[in-house]
């Protein structure tokens, strides 16, 4: 009578072998999720925290009457155009507090867009657009895509 040495057989190596390789294949489209999720997730709350803090520039800017020049905030100066936050990139990052190595950010006249640099350049409808008031629009405006896309 033979002795079996406890091993596993071919058959069941190779089905545990499948299983790991469907969980793996599964894992990886939820961490693509979770990566398109978190990068959507850094353009609504960045886009969130310009409105908020461009508001407070447009404040101050009004209790000081200043319809252009300068507001100081915690000892920065923030360009003001028709008493907003004029749309130049040290103005954006200083009123953020972001590093433009972690962002792109492109200037057209009165318009900044702010685009994550770990984002492919195909994707078009992942960045925020500040718009500063001037050529006929009264107050400035933070806006995001509506078909918002980062994958």
């Amino acid at each position: 009578m033979r002795k079996s040495n406890g091993g596993f057989t071919l058959i069941e190596l190779t089905i545990a072998i499948i299983i790991i390789g469907i969980l793996a294949i599964s894992a990886t489209f939820y961490y693509k999720d979770a990566i398109h999720d978190s990068k959507i997730a850094l353009i609504k709350d960045t886009a969130y925290q310009l409105k908020k803090n461009t508001a407070l520039v447009h404040t101050l800017a009004n209790a000081q009457s200043l319809d252009k020049g300068y507001v100081t905030i915690n000892g920065k100066d923030f360009k003001l155009t028709k008493d907003t936050l004029a749309a130049t990139k040290p103005n954006i990052v200083n009123i953020l507090g972001i590093s433009q190595e972690d962002w792109v950010l492109t200037t057209n006249g009165y318009t900044i867009d702010l685009w994550p640099k770990n984002v492919s350049s195909h994707y078009t409808t992942c960045h925020i657009r500040y718009t500063s008031a001037g050529r006929g629009q009264k107050y400035d405006k933070v806006s995001i895509p509506s078909n918002l896309n980062c994958s």
